[in-house]
């Protein structure tokens, strides 16, 4: 590369120099190659529209083509310049432009042998010129890099100069040899001028970037100092600011022009006006005197009004010959005000410490977290535990913990040391041994450099009375609601156990022949006793409900057949009152479900028995749908429509209280005891469904019941109808010899009779004595055993006979609870005594032979 001589040589001697010189040169070469290349394109493409025709189209095509071909490496190293320019040296990069641009010439140069003898003389003329023209567009383009030109231009103008030598004989040949030679010497000359102010501009301009950089760096490091710095940076010169940096107008709230020239106590407070002029004198009068503050701290008027503190560091130096203050300055606002905080807020501290209705205690904490000695107690801390404030301070937590707490008080500091805070109760020992009740509310902090817990000690004892009391009221309820519990019991099992023979014997007389007539009596008597039973069953259920004992057991059954059977129940009722009975069951609803079936006929029984009760004529529809389904569940939609004397819009909310009813006119009409509804309601709260109710008055009442269901899968459904087969078909069971242990003669009769239509024999005893004692001495499949007897009852029976107390009697055999009581609790309760099995009061005979097919059948599917 020829840059060793001329003017700048002398600068090059630094290695960097010479290395952006080199890449200024590359840097221009490829900025510009665009440019040639597609010069060159245009030059060729020109080359081939005018001799077209005065050449042979394929050799001008083929050299056409080479052309553009020998473009391709160009193109290829300014894409690879272009991505990463620091892939190769700069002596690589120059032999491959070399190999490039010699390529390109040459190509260019072949054109004389290849066409110029078969061009007319003025087709000639114009290659001649063409070649020409394009040596001297790389004169220009070359010459940063005069090498990449050499090549270029020998390879490019060679032959076509050895050309018309050869052709020399002809004098016009020979005349344009030499002129092109001569025009060629031009060009190199051209190119190397050029190349050698390419160089000399490249070097200056290169020099006063090295001026520029360092000037830059100064005022950089100037700046970085200064301006960058967040304290302000002033000069102050005769009392004026001469010089401030751009942290001055955040700190004073002024623009740097607002503040330049103007006297310094334009910020400053007035109230040290006087001090700050004075210590300037002296400081520059003598700069190290130990009478001046290094440092000073003082008020200065914000722009916006307000008042800042700045701490002022000034130094003296020299200025235009003279001396100066050289000072920086930083806003300490927020640390004089935090130092006023701390100190009241340390003030306010005292102030309620001294002043709270709960005594206070300051706790030093060692190293393990552990209590230490106290640090600090308020007065009313010393009155409670009677000592002097000197005194408290001088022992610890120990000595103030009633013996008792001490543990528990170690496992709450365990507490505070992980979390920070602990909130428990404990009680305190004051000096003459009273104890106090109280509650801590403990929190870490940091107490004049050390760790520290401060507790708040509440005084407890009216709160601790008052739990005193409540607890005595809550046993009190307890005990009234286990003699509700216990006085519901008792009644049903008074009302029950008679209501068990009347239905059992009306039973047993409806099985004989009866006329139409007297069959018709025994069913308004039975349905008579069966609505008693539904109102004692109702009483009993809002029992469990409120005792939160209320229980949904799932089961498989046929839905269609359970709606069909309630709606037989009051098939006659209504027709009695010439009101027609209506089911509609849509077509997609799931004739099997999983769900509590007897919370379900339930539901059905008291709508559809509401509706029956105060509808005196027109219809009674039950609709069943569905609101949506998926394979696994399903959520039914109930509805029980009514034309009966309907509900004003003010009570409606109401009936689904208790022991509600509607208006005195729908009293007047039928009787009840209210508890329908709310029931409902209850029960469809827990099967997580809802109701709703609308009504109108003298147009009739729509109750919508909305429950969710199980679909259960083909083989559950066959394995849940093949049980009930089993347990519907009593007489599939062998005879049986059973035992019956039952106080009341008209219960014993009942029950026997029933197991003597179902084809088993049985034997009665009156007491849990008589029933082991006959035990010993035969033998019995299984024991129907009365709870509530004279002498023995039921349970101690049943433990005996679990218990092996007697070696005789077996102790796996079955034996079924009877009893009048059906609160919430009592199934479970019986069977955790060992019973098998639970019926109760009163009892059909379709009962006995369910539960008797259920244990011998051996399945266990829940009848209650």
């Amino acid at each position: 590369m020829l840059i060793n001589s001329g003017a700048g040589a002398d600068t090059l001697h630094e290695e960097h120099v010479i290395d952006r010189l080199h890449e200024r040169q590359l840097e221009h070469l490829f900025s510009n190659m665009r440019i040639s290349m597609v010069a060159s394109g245009l030059n060729a493409t020109v080359f081939l529209i005018v001799l077209f025709k005065l050449l042979p189209s394929d050799t001008l095509l083929s050299w056409y083509g080479a052309l553009l071909l020998s473009l391709l490496p160009r193109a290829g190293l300014l894409f690879a310049y272009k991505a990463n320019s620091t892939r190769f040296s700069h002596k690589a990069w120059t032999r491959l432009l070399l190999v490039g641009f010699f390529l390109s010439g040459f190509i260019w140069g072949i054109s004389a042998p290849l066409f110029l003898t078969d061009l007319p003389p003025l087709a000639q003329a114009f290659h001649i010129l063409l070649l020409g023209g394009t040596l001297t567009g790389a004169a220009v383009y070359l010459a940063p890099l005069y090498y990449c030109f050499v090549c270029y231009g020998l390879a490019h103008i060679l032959p076509m100069q050895l050309l018309l030598f050869s052709m020399s004989a002809d004098s016009m040949y020979l005349a344009m040899a030499l002129i092109l030679a001569l025009f060629t010497v031009l060009m190199f000359v051209v190119a190397w001028r050029a190349n050698q102010e390419f160089a000399t501009l490249s070097l200056l301009q290169l020099r006063n970037e090295g001026l520029l950089t360092k000037l830059d760096e100064s005022e950089y490091l100037f700046r970085t100092l200064t301006e960058n710095t967040a304290s302000a940076v002033t000069l102050i010169h005769d009392n004026r600011f001469v010089y401030l940096n751009p942290a001055a107008e955040a700190i004073t709230g002024y623009r740097l022009e607002e503040l330049e020239n103007t006297l310094f106590t334009k910020v400053v407070h007035p109230e040290f006006h006087d001090l700050l002029l004075a210590r300037g004198m002296m400081r520059l009068q003598d700069p190290n005197s130990p009478e001046v503050p290094r440092r000073y701290e003082f008020k200065i008027l914000h722009k916006d009004g307000s008042v800042r503190w700045i701490d002022f560091t000034p130094s003296v130096v020299d200025f235009q010959g003279d001396k100066a203050i050289l000072g920086t300055s930083s806003d300490i606002t927020d640390r004089i005000l935090a130092q006023q905080a701390r100190q009241e807020s340390e003030e306010r501290y005292h102030v309620l410490f001294e002043a709270a209705n709960d005594a206070i205690f300051v706790v030093g904490l060692d190293e393990f977290h552990q209590p230490g000695t106290i640090l600090d107690a308020n007065t009313l801390a010393c009155t409670w535990l009677g000592y002097s404030r000197d005194d408290l301070l001088q022992i610890g937590p120990r000595e103030i913990t009633h013996l008792y707490d001490l543990t528990y008080t170690q496992e709450m500091h365990r507490r505070l040391a992980q979390d920070g805070k602990a909130v428990f109760e404990m009680t305190l020992r004051s000096r003459n041994g009273q104890l106090l009740p109280v509650e801590i509310s403990a929190q870490t902090f940091t107490f004049k450099g050390q760790r520290a817990s401060l507790c708040i000690a509440r005084d407890i004892r009216e709160r601790k009375e008052a739990e005193k009391q409540l607890m005595d009221a809550k046993r009190q309820a307890e005990m009234a609601n286990q003699a509700k519990s216990e006085f519901l019991a008792s009644m049903s099992h008074e009302i029950r156990t008679p209501l068990n023979g009347l239905l059992g014997m009306l039973q047993f007389i409806r099985m004989g022949d009866l006329d139409a007539e007297r069959r018709q009596y025994l069913d308004v008597a039975i349905n008579s006793g069966e609505g008693l039973l539904a109102i004692i069953n109702d009483i009993l259920d809002l029992s469990k409900i409120e005792a939160g004992k209320f229980e949904l057991v799932n089961v498989i059954f046929d839905l269609h057949s359970l709606v069909y059977s309630v709606m037989e129940i009051f098939r006659f009722p209504a027709q009695s009152k010439d009101v027609v009975l209506r089911t509609d069951i849509a077509g997609h609803v799931p004739q099997f479900i999983m769900a509590d079936q007897v919370r379900l006929r339930q539901i059905m029984y008291n709508l559809v028995g509401n509706a029956v009760k105060f509808t005196n004529n027109g219809e009674i529809c039950i609709v069943l749908d569905v609101r949506s389904l998926d394979d696994r569940q399903v959520e039914l939609e109930l509805r029980v429509q009514d034309t009966g004397i309907g509900i004003p819009k003010e009570q409606q909310e109401r009936l689904f209280e208790p022991f509600v009813q509607g208006s005195s006119t729908m009293d007047a009409l039928a009787s009840g005891t209210g508890l329908g509804l709310s029931i409902v309601k209850r029960i469809v709260g827990f099967m997580g469904g809802e109701v709703r109710l609308e009504s109108n008055v003298d147009q009739g009442t729509t109750v919508i019941v909305c429950v969710r269901a199980e679909i259960p899968d083909q083989e559950a459904i066959a394995v849940s109808q093949s049980v009930a087969q089993q347990i519907s078909s009593p007489l599939s069971v062998d005879r049986l010899r059973v035992l019956v242990a039952e106080d009341n003669s008209i219960n014993e009769l009942m029950i026997r009779k029933s197991l003597e239509k179902l084809g088993h024999d049985s034997v009665c005893v009156a007491d849990g004595e008589q029933a082991l004692d006959l035990l010993r001495q035969e033998t019995f499949d299984c024991v129907f055993m009365d709870i509530q007897m004279p002498k023995m009852n039921g349970t101690e029976a049943t433990k005996h006979i679990r218990n092996q107390t007697f070696q005789e009697i077996d102790p796996h055999i079955p034996i079924i609870a009877l009893t009048a009581n059906a609160l919430s609790g009592d199934r479970e309760k019986f069977l955790a005594m060992g019973m098998t099995e639970y019926l109760s009061k009163p009892v059909s005979i379709s009962d006995i032979a369910a539960v008797l097919a259920k244990i011998f059948s051996g399945e266990m599917i829940s009848t209650d």
